[in-house]
């Protein structure tokens, strides 16, 4: 108990000494002997191996032959450079164009004058029929003729008939673009240009002789009338548009010259010319069918050295049978 007394401390006199420290035996450990570090891991390229696919047997493929190669696909991502615009954006939005089709809408705007109610029963025809056709076949169709406020022709009424001449045109199925050629759209109406000028003069004139045998009394319908608004301006299905929105300019009797309705028809030729050379600077080629034409003229050489094959054994008989007569 001295020990656990708190009055006897170290160096206290009259202190018990220390029990002595009994030394513990050390148990040697085993030593464990370690690994040595492992090499750093070197990765390597992985080689595709070739998949082995087993032998088709069909019509076309012998047992034990390899399989046709699989064409190779070439995704957008994959494609280099810039990808190009569709054909019809190209042509909208060239500069020559923008401001063609800007003068065709002045023009229009300012024939129309009052008779623009016209102008709004062809836009609702035209809307009715193309609500009208199917969904799929709607991009086959003419759009509608959208107009601002009340029978207003803006840039955008014009080019989107644009737009759908030239996608037509360009179409990959031969079926769907045979009735969009500019070319022929172009010499069409050159030709119908020319006619219903002739046309008109003559009209004029009677018009003019008319008046002068009434001495005034009658007063005689102008046979010039609608005569200048009849003009076909193109060919097929391209023009139909522009020569619907030229003749809801006018009303029944109204007088429509060509001196005025000349500068449309000229600024519908300009555009059509300019559409061709877009078309033909990116690749498409339109005009007539060269092959159709080299056998129609060989026809025709066959058919003239045929009429003349006739001719001359009509010639010979006759000469044989004036002989005999002679004999």
């Amino acid at each position: 108990m001295a020990n656990n007394h708190p009055m006897y401390g170290d160096n206290v006199a009259g202190a018990p000494p220390h029990p002595p420290v009994v030394p513990q035996a050390v148990v040697p450990q085993a030593v464990v002997p370690q690994a040595p570090p492992h090499p750093p891991v070197v990765p390597q390229a992985v080689v595709p191996q070739a998949v082995v696919q087993p032998p088709i047997e069909n019509n076309d493929n012998i047992a034990g032959a390899p399989p046709p190669a699989e064409p190779l696909f070439i995704g957008p991502q994959q494609l280099l450079g810039p990808r190009l615009q569709p054909i019809e954006d190209i042509v909208a939005n060239d500069r020559e164009i923008i401001g063609i089709c800007s003068e065709i809408a002045k023009i229009l705007n300012n024939l129309i004058g009052n008779n623009k109610e016209n102008l709004m029963n062809l836009a609702n025809g035209t809307g009715q029929s193309y609500n009208q056709v199917p969904y799929e076949q709607k991009q086959y169709s003419s759009p509608p003729i959208s107009l601002e406020g009340w029978g207003i022709i803006t840039l955008n009424t014009i080019l989107q008939h644009v737009k759908f001449y030239v996608r037509m045109a360009t179409y990959p199925e031969p079926n769907r673009r045979s009735g969009f050629n500019f070319q022929a759209a172009i010499v069409a109406t050159e030709n119908s240009i020319r006619d219903i000028t002739e046309k008109e003069k003559i009209a004029a004139e009677h018009d003019s002789r008319n008046r002068a045998n009434s001495h005034g009394f009658f007063q005689h319908r102008d046979n010039a009338a609608r005569i200048a608004a009849s003009v076909t301006l193109g060919d097929g299905s391209i023009g139909g548009v522009f020569t619907q929105l030229l003749q809801s300019t006018y009303n029944y009797g109204e007088n429509l010259r060509m001196s005025v309705v000349r500068p449309y028809c000229d600024l519908i030729l300009q555009l059509y010319r300019r559409i061709q050379a877009i078309l033909v600077e990116n690749g498409f080629q339109q005009g007539g069918n060269n092959r159709n034409n080299k056998q129609s003229k060989s026809n025709n050489r066959g058919r003239g050295s045929s009429k003349r094959r006739g001719s001359n054994k009509r010639r010979g008989s006759s000469k044989r049978r004036g002989s005999s007569k002679r004999r």
